[in-house]
């Protein structure tokens, strides 16, 4: 169980959530509640989904990271731009 790809994500995303919402709970505690229960919900249904989901529906680390030049390359490259203009 210690091995398993699930596991230590939840593990490194518990660690990494106490380094964020160190300080930032006392100054906007309602808006703070809100994102930990939105970022808690998010994190729960991505580990669910990686349990769920069989070992041979999974892409590979070799298939994640090959560059596929389609349309949405180019969407991709569109919204890094959007994201860094505002």
């Amino acid at each position: 169980m210690l091995s398993h790809r699930g596991f230590t994500i939840v593990v490194f995303g518990l660690i990494s959530l106490a380094f964020i919402f160190k300080k930032s709970l006392e100054e906007l505690k309602s808006v703070s509640y809100v994102f930990l229960t939105v970022l808690s919900l998010f994190i729960t249904l991505l580990f669910v989904d990686l349990t769920r989901q069989d070992a041979s529906e999974r892409e590979s680390f070799a298939e994640m990271n090959e560059l596929k030049v389609d349309a949405n390359l180019f969407t991709a490259i569109s919204i890094i731009l959007f994201a860094y203009a505002y």
